[in-house]
C-alpha cells in the first residue's frame, strides 16, 4: 500500500481517530470490491446503459452493493450515494456523504482493459484501488492504493 495524506478536518486525535477508522474502513472495502470485481474482469458480462450513454455491468451493480452495504453497517450516519443507484438527495445539506463509483472506467473493464479503478470518497477524502494489471500471463495484477486526503 502506498500512501500519501492530507490535512484531517477539524485536526486534533478524535479527528485523527476516525479519520483512521474510515481509511482502514475504506481500503478494506475497495481491495474487497477489487477482488470482487477482478473476478468479472475479462469475462462475458451483462453491460447495460445508464444516462448518458454511459456502460454499466453486472460487476459494476456487485460492487455497489458490496460497499454500500458495507458503508452503512459501518458508518450507519452516514449518506451512501453510488453512481449505480438512484440519487434520491437524501445527501443534500448532510456532513458526512460517501461516494461511491463501484468501477470508474467501466468502458476499459468491459473491454478487458485495464484503465479501470474502484473508488470511494468521503467528503475530505479519495480512496482508490487500482488493478495496475502489472502481473503474469493470466492477468493477475499487484492492486495498487492510492490514498488522498484534503
Amino acid at each position: 500500500m502506498s500512501g500519501g495524506g492530507g490535512a484531517v478536518a477539524g485536526g486534533g486525535a478524535v479527528a485523527g481517530r476516525a479519520f483512521a477508522r474510515e481509511l482502514e474502513v475504506a481500503t478494506r472495502l475497495a481491495r474487497e470490491a477489487s477482488v470482487l470485481v477482478r473476478g468479472y474482469h475479462g469475462t462475458k458480462l451483462q453491460v447495460d446503459t445508464k444516462a448518458g450513454d454511459e456502460p454499466v455491468s453486472e460487476a459494476d451493480h456487485a460492487a455497489s452493493a458490496l460497499i454500500v452495504a458495507r458503508l452503512n453497517e459501518a458508518f450507519p450516519d452516514d449518506v451512501v450515494l453510488s453512481e449505480e443507484l438512484p440519487d434520491t438527495g437524501e445527501r443534500l445539506g448532510k456532513p458526512r456523504v460517501w461516494m461511491v463509483d463501484p468501477i470508474d472506467g467501466t468502458r476499459d473493464f468491459v473491454r478487458g482493459e485495464s484503465g479501470f479503478v474502484v473508488m470511494l470518497d468521503k467528503t475530505g477524502a479519495t480512496w482508490v484501488w487500482k488493478d495496475t494489471k502489472t502481473g503474469d500471463a493470466n492477468g493477475q495484477g499487484n492492486p495498487d492504493t492510492t490514498i488522498s486526503g484534503g
